[in-house]
């Protein structure tokens, strides 16, 4: 019996071992789970709330999904960062359960959190903190004046 020999030449197992790594990463790539837009929307805020400086703003506008009672919808609202002024709007349905009757009315008060970086990237509600006053109630010095209604559940 003769005994047969295969040698495979140094860039031919390179360019497989190569060709067989890019094909894993994009097969890895296309398979990843796609965020939200929720989602996305989501670690916006907590973004902005992280970094985020405070400034005094007022509503001018809110609407209500229907069957939502006195809960916002998209609230709009305007505020000052370095002497500009901007309008901007937040879609709070996903935190109603955050907002109070009658905090989202226009005219309202409001603290508003922005972007240093970025002044017209800015809320006024997110998950661990709300620029949102009660009806009637004022500012309070610790700049924010609010504490979100799950939280007042707790005392």
């Amino acid at each position: 019996m003769e005994t047969v020999s295969m040698s495979f030449s140094l860039p031919i197992v390179l360019g497989a071992v190569g060709a067989l790594g890019m094909a894993a990463g994009a097969w890895l790539i296309l398979r990843r789970k796609k965020k939200s837009a929720s989602e996305i929307e989501r670690e916006r805020r907590l973004a902005v709330n992280a970094i985020g400086r405070i400034t005094d703003g007022v509503l001018t506008e809110s609407y209500r999904a229907d069957g939502e009672g006195n809960r916002p919808g998209l609230v709009f609202f305007r505020y000052s960062a370095a002497g500009v002024e901007y309008s901007a709007a937040q879609d709070l349905s996903s935190l109603r359960h955050l907002v109070r009757d009658g905090s989202c009315s226009p005219g309202v008060a409001a603290t508003v959190k922005y972007d240093p970086h970025h002044p017209s990237n800015s809320i006024i509600l997110c998950e661990s903190w709300s620029g949102l006053k009660a009806a009637g109630e004022g500012a309070t010095p610790q700049g924010n004046g609010l504490e979100i209604a799950s939280q007042k559940k707790t005392r």
